[in-house]
């Protein structure tokens, strides 16, 4: 783990947003993932990178609006920033059916498995391989189709390497708007 332990009562909330009616016992077979992504701060190498900071805030802002507390004060976290793009997914781009309803977690833990971490539930868990994982993700050591990346898309032809996470987003959304049409 990185160094910092995040509020449990915040933690159990970013949890219960990304639950998955396709995949329902993930969460409770993940922790340790999901505690990794969350002690890990987030960084970036891109300039534009840094926006994200805000998909965390505003994860924040919504915890205190639904809790009525503040969040802890502490270094914005991956999980954050992926709940916080999940959300902005399903909110802002692919939530075109009430017939889906939210699939926030769908998102989410697709982006899991496109950073090729779905396979470490807290059973097959090996702390060097995950934060390896993260660490080339964050690092943009990923393929250029975004495997490895939060936005993996199969025969992408641009360098997904050389996008921000938000342009990297807004192509995975057309990807699978394509997909659904």
């Amino acid at each position: 783990m990185n160094g910092y332990m995040k509020d449990d009562t915040y933690f159990t909330w970013l949890k219960s947003k990304v639950h998955c009616s396709t995949r329902p016992r993930v969460i409770s077979t993940h922790t340790l993932l999901l505690q990794e992504l969350n002690n890990t701060p987030y960084g970036w190498i891109l300039p534009m990178d840094e926006n994200r900071i805000g998909e965390a805030a505003r994860m924040r802002s919504y915890y205190k609006l639904e809790v009525g507390r503040p969040a802890p004060n502490e270094p914005y976290s991956l999980l954050e920033v992926m709940i916080g793009l999940a959300d902005r997914l399903e909110t802002e781009y692919l939530n075109d059916s009430a017939d889906y309803g939210d699939r926030t977690g769908v998102w989410f833990w697709n982006m899991v498995s496109s950073m090729n971490l779905i396979d470490y539930d807290d059973e097959h868990y090996v702390q060097s391989e995950v934060e390896g994982r993260i660490e080339l993700m964050l690092n943009r050591r990923y393929s250029s189709d975004g495997f490895g990346s939060l936005f993996f898309i199969p025969g992408v032809k641009r360098d997904m390497r050389k996008l921000q996470i938000w342009d990297q987003m807004l192509c995975y959304a057309s990807y699978v708007l394509s997909k659904t049409d």
